[in-house]
């Protein structure tokens, strides 16, 4: 695993403006159905990003 709140954090300060992209390794998002429980994955990955980007201090936007 990597620090993701500090790789964010450091992409921010040399002041890349591109996409960045997951993949969810957590085996309660990975036991879920993609199709069947698309709206409980999509909630559950935001949530994670949002509490990184939290921790970093980057904000989408800004």
């Amino acid at each position: 695993m990597i620090d993701l709140a500090g790789f964010l954090a450091s992409l921010k300060a040399i002041g890349y403006d591109g996409p960045v992209t997951c993949e969810p390794m957590a085996d309660a998002i990975r036991a879920l159905s993609p199709t069947r429980d698309e709206d409980r994955v999509l909630s559950r990955v935001s949530a994670s990003l949002d509490a990184v980007f939290d921790r970093a201090i980057v904000r989408v936007g800004n």
